[in-house]
């Protein structure tokens, strides 16, 4: 797969409906209500960092560098002393380069993300990345999940290279946003966000941060991941669609736990 792993996907700015509506039967507190919601250009990875993209991190000694680290994720990572590289490096059935970076919290992925010079997409726009401008429940389309489609239900009993489910990849070329790995995303978790967003008129670039959380007196160390992963069981089919978030503690570590990377899209030059 050589290095098509570190290719990003520029997704143009606009209108897109979020969430699912408050009439849908299965429609969880977490995806209501359906709303519009505007977004900015931005670019996200085609797919999840994988540990090749991840090695440089450890090969600069970014685990003992706070410049990459915010003051939450450096006091994390001063108390978990051993944490010094995601549990896909130290299992040989997770460790392929090809293979994405899994088993680190919110902090190891917030750390690398700033390393690169990048950031994790906000619950918004990683939906956006998923479901397209057409509301596609799940973001091949609206089949059912399966095994041509992604990495669920334990069917591989680990993860798989980035690469392998071409069928399953999003309208916008995006592969892994079901199955494989969950994707750790930068807003933190509260079920209300799209009913709170909707009545405040949040509908320009969302995101639930840590300072507007902690107004709204939420726990902040409750982060949002997104997409399902490898373990998700066909019974919780749901998780895998392009509208269910999860909440985690930040410093979980399961080894379903992935992400990728976004950036604000540059700007082009000023028109005179």
């Amino acid at each position: 797969m050589s290095h098509a792993d570190e290719a990003q996907v520029e997704l143009p700015g606009g209108p897109f409906f979020m969430g699912r509506s408050r009439t849908e039967l299965f429609a969880t507190e977490a995806e209501q209500p359906l709303r519009v919601v505007t977004l900015s250009p931005f670019q996200i990875d085609r797919f999840p960092v994988t540990n090749r993209r991840f090695r440089p991190f450890l090969e600069a000694e970014g685990y003992a560098d706070p410049e990459h680290w915010s003051s939450a994720g450096w006091r994390w990572i001063c108390q978990e002393r051993e944490v010094r590289a995601p549990r896909s490096f130290e299992r040989a059935e997770y460790a392929d380069e090809d293979q994405p970076a899994c088993g680190l919290s919110w902090y190891e992925a917030e750390a690398f993300a700033r390393f690169e010079g990048r950031r994790l997409p906000t619950s918004a726009e990683w939906e956006r990345a998923a479901r397209g401008l057409d509301a596609r429940p799940f973001p091949w389309g609206d089949a059912l999940p399966r095994a041509e489609l992604c990495n669920f239900a334990n069917g591989v009993g680990r993860t798989n290279p980035v690469d392998s489910y071409p069928k399953g990849q999003s309208a916008a070329g995006l592969y892994d946003m079901a199955g494989n790995v969950n994707n750790w995303v930068a807003d933190v978790y509260w079920t209300d966000f799209g009913a709170y967003a909707e009545r405040e008129g949040l509908c320009q670039d969302p995101l639930l941060d840590e300072a507007l959380a902690r107004r709204l007196s939420l726990n902040v160390s409750a982060k949002t991941d997104r997409g399902g992963g490898f373990l998700t069981s066909f019974s919780c089919f749901e998780v895998l669609s392009t509208t269910y978030p999860l909440g985690w503690d930040a410093g979980s570590r399961e080894l379903w736990h992935g992400f990728r990377t976004a950036a604000s899209a540059p700007r082009g030059p000023e028109k005179p």
